[in-house]
């Protein structure tokens, strides 16, 4: 499957990063063809070169699935499924879906195939706004790297 991943920079540091890091990687793992095209800081610059990569990709790359890692991403999809249907996921993290949302993100949850969050506090706030995507609603929780966390027996801790 060739699936047209939208992020951030995945080489920040941060939360949400780190959980798209972790999805990547995971993909990748199964042999999709995953086609990254990450949004790096800055401003109006920044902003107007992540949106032609978008576009370049979409049309070149000619993806299966769109994972959307958040939703300020959403337009960008939106208008691109008016070239070709597609198929696509949206990440939902928390905080950013707490103020108002733009009708045109609205209309883009409501239309996504999946809906990927990470917490029942989300999923809650989620459905306290768009009730009608319940069941396209998919708990998919942070990662722990087990080489820096472990639990070790009460003994081994003296």
């Amino acid at each position: 499957m060739k699936i047209l991943m939208v992020a951030g920079s995945l080489k920040s540091i941060g939360g949400i990063e780190k959980y798209n890091t972790d999805l990547f990687n995971s993909i990748t793992k199964f042999n999709h063809n995953v086609i990254l095209v990450e949004r790096f800081p800055g401003k109006f610059f920044a902003k107007f070169v992540f949106f032609l990569k978008c576009i370049y990709k979409f049309f070149i790359y000619k993806p299966d699935y769109i994972i959307c890692c958040h939703i300020n991403f959403l337009p960008i999809i939106y208008y691109l499924r008016k070239f070709k249907d597609i198929q696509y996921s949206v990440s939902i993290y928390g905080i950013e879906i707490i103020p108002e949302l733009k009708p045109i993100i609205k209309q883009s949850i409501n239309k996504a195939d999946k809906i990927i969050t990470i917490s029942n506090y989300t999923k809650n706030l989620i459905l306290k706004k768009l009730p009608n995507v319940q069941n396209r609603i998919f708990m998919l929780k942070s990662a722990i790297n087990a080489d820096e966390f472990n639990i070790e027996k009460k003994d081994a801790r003296k």
